[in-house]
């Protein structure tokens, strides 16, 4: 996987799509694959044993929604544009 990764990176840009295509490919290996393979997940996720409650997960990554997208909206402008500045008042 991580040699695809770097070989992608060499012919197309850095970006959400290119996560996406990756961690589709990922996915198809996993033994439970997720409901969105190759998109950003609609649902919550925990990581951990299975049937485990979501209180002893062993990590618990960001909630689904505009919050996510965002986040990786802004990850690709960082990525691209460098940090952003916030002005002091």
């Amino acid at each position: 996987m991580a040699e695809l990764g770097f070989a992608w990176v060499n012919e197309r840009e850095i970006t959400v799509g290119l996560l996406c295509d990756l961690q589709r490919i990922l996915a198809k290996a996993s033994r439970r694959p997720p409901r969105d393979p190759g998109e950003i997940r609609a649902g919550q996720v925990i990581i951990g044993p299975e049937d485990v409650p979501f209180e002893e997960a062993r990590f618990v990554p960001s909630p689904p929604g505009d919050q996510l997208r965002g986040g990786f909206d802004a990850w690709q402008l960082w990525l691209y544009n460098g940090p952003m500045v916030c002005p002091s008042s």
